[in-house]
């Protein structure tokens, strides 16, 4: 690991050359010997060589582009960095660095003509889910002998989301309607008789819609928000509690969570993914657009405990479906569930466990199906539901 002699990195043979070309000065003049003072000038004069080749910053602009912005773990994903030249001269060579999760990849680029450009492609990693920051980009400079080395920055940070894996799952039963007078859901349908909310108006919204009485109160015009009360929905929870989790399940864990999802969605339910322990200004969870950008920046959390999750459960929006997803069986938690079965149905608890063979049993109005895998979970599920 090279030291760092700023603006410069010295690396481990250009700290020995530095080091050897004091002790060889100091011996020589304490003893004498002209012999040792001139080899130490001579390592002196290399480092200050060195530092030439090293200052010298190519003219270039370098980018990267990326296709797509988001795979599934496993499947094969790479960048390509364009370097162009912006000089009327040739470029001297050169490295580009790019740090790619937590290495750093460097690509050597060769002299590059007046305004040419060159393109290099490499892989990115996607072996495992996860959130992969790309960046950024460095340009460096090393001499011939790799004594010094400079890097200076080039831009282009990315982020490349590793989604789980999702496994086959059969669709859920209808879910459980709950139909009332107020607030149901931002995301809910415009447009039936349930009344929702009162918002200011806009232009374009039907006159019809505005509440007089309202907007007298409030000095501007204020419109009714209908929604679908009628419109399925589903809950899907993580637990993130790493009392729960054995060994490498926790990522099937995720895998279980991601397929339920993809079930739900793909019957057209717009779905609600709760997630242990989730906060917003989480970094790991910059940029996360959707459920599966969540989904592979999750981690375990050591701190999550049952008390949260139940708290999780009593703040989540009833109605629909629920499907929990956890590690073991926990009769508390299963306890829990069966309080909710007025607020929602079906109630479907999934668990990971390396103890457990795939099978399903229905308790006091909950499903539960248990496996010690996902693709377990994934063929107990579609045992109970497949039908």
């Amino acid at each position: 690991m090279p030291s760092k002699l700023r603006p410069f990195e010295i690396s481990r043979t250009g700290s020995a050359v530095l080091l050897g070309a004091v002790v060889l000065y100091v011996a020589g003049v304490a003893f004498g010997y002209e012999q040792l003072v001139v080899i130490a000038a001579g390592g002196l004069l290399v480092l200050v060589v060195a530092i030439g080749f090293v200052s010298v910053r190519p003219k270039v602009r370098v980018t990267r582009e990326f296709q797509p912005s988001s795979v599934v773990a496993g499947q094969s994903a790479a960048a390509v960095m364009g370097v162009t030249n912006l000089s009327s001269l040739p470029s001297p060579t050169f490295r580009v660095a790019d740090r790619v999760g937590n290495r750093d990849i460097e690509l050597p680029i060769r002299v590059l003509r007046a305004g040419g450009t060159a393109l290099v492609q490499y892989p990115l990693p996607t072996e495992r889910r996860g959130r992969v920051g790309l960046g950024p980009l460095r340009i460096v400079r090393t001499d011939p002998f790799d004594l010094l080395r400079r890097r200076s920055p080039a831009g282009g940070l990315d982020v490349l989301w590793v989604h789980p894996r999702t496994w086959p799952l059969s669709p859920l039963p209808a879910g459980v309607i709950v139909d009332f007078e107020g607030p149901i859901s931002e995301t809910g349908t415009e447009g039936s008789l349930t009344f929702s909310s009162l918002r200011e108006y806009v232009a374009g919204d039907d006159r019809r819609q505005i509440h007089w009485r309202s907007s007298a109160r409030a000095g501007v015009l204020m419109v009714r928000r209908n929604v679908d009360a009628n419109e399925p929905r589903a809950t899907v929870v993580l637990d993130t509690r790493s009392s729960v989790w054995a060994g490498d399940t926790f990522e099937d864990g995720v895998e279980v969570a991601a397929s339920a999802i993809r079930a739900l969605a793909g019957m057209g339910h717009p779905v609600d993914l709760r997630i242990l322990g989730e906060r917003g200004q989480d970094p790991r969870y910059e940029g996360a657009i959707t459920p599966s950008d969540r989904l592979a920046a999750v981690e375990v959390d050591p701190d999550a405990t049952a008390t949260g999750l139940y708290s999780l459960l009593q703040s989540a929006q009833e109605g629909g479906s629920l499907v929990v997803v956890t590690g073991r069986v926990d009769v508390a938690i299963e306890a829990q569930l069966t309080n909710e079965n007025q607020r929602y149905a079906p109630i479907v608890l999934c668990c990971v466990d390396p103890a457990r063979s795939p099978h399903w049993q229905r308790r006091s109005g909950v499903s539960v199906v248990m496996g010690r895998s996902a693709p377990a979970v994934a063929e107990a599920w579609n045992e109970l539901f497949g039908h």
